[in-house]
């Protein structure tokens, strides 16, 4: 099992979609509701847990991407690091200016596919969720609005 110490700093956990239904979706298939602000702000964070921690997350990006890898490799530079995050601001179907990044954090990125766009499969659904620093918590308030204009997939 794990602690907050031993994850890496970008933390992938993929999860099948299994029916793409945003009400009654199976496992991560509710990931895409993260598109609807108000779907964000209603559920802001992300919990996981092992035998040894809980650690708390705050999502600031969800977005569709092509089936490429771009975001899924765990230790990167703090250069890598943050061009990924960049990306992922970029993509990411909302906003919000309340949680930031720095080299310094980790994060959690979900990870599933869907056939939301395009009926192939070949994209994936990812939300990505900072780690909460030292004095914050599920109290916090967070404001999400859409991005009127995010980066789309290459395969879109």
């Amino acid at each position: 099992d794990k602690t907050r110490n031993d994850i890496s700093r970008n933390f992938v956990v993929y999860g099948h979609n299994v029916d793409d239904d945003r009400e009654n979706g199976k496992m991560f298939a509710k990931l895409i509701n993260y598109d609807d602000p108000e779907y964000a702000a209603e559920y802001p964070y992300v919990w996981y847990y092992t035998e040894e921690d809980s650690m708390l997350f705050f999502v600031f990006a969800a977005l569709r991407t092509e089936s490429s890898n771009w975001y899924i490799f765990p230790n990167q530079t703090d250069e890598e690091f943050m061009n990924v995050i960049d990306e992922a601001h970029e993509r990411s179907e909302i906003w919000t200016d309340d949680i930031d990044v720095t080299p310094d954090d980790k994060i959690i990125t979900l990870a599933t596919c869907t056939d939301q766009f395009n009926k192939n499969w070949t994209q994936r659904w990812v939300v990505m969720a900072r780690l909460a620093r030292a004095g914050e918590d599920q109290e916090m308030e967070i404001t999400y609005t859409k991005n009127p204009n995010p980066k789309k997939p290459a395969n879109d």
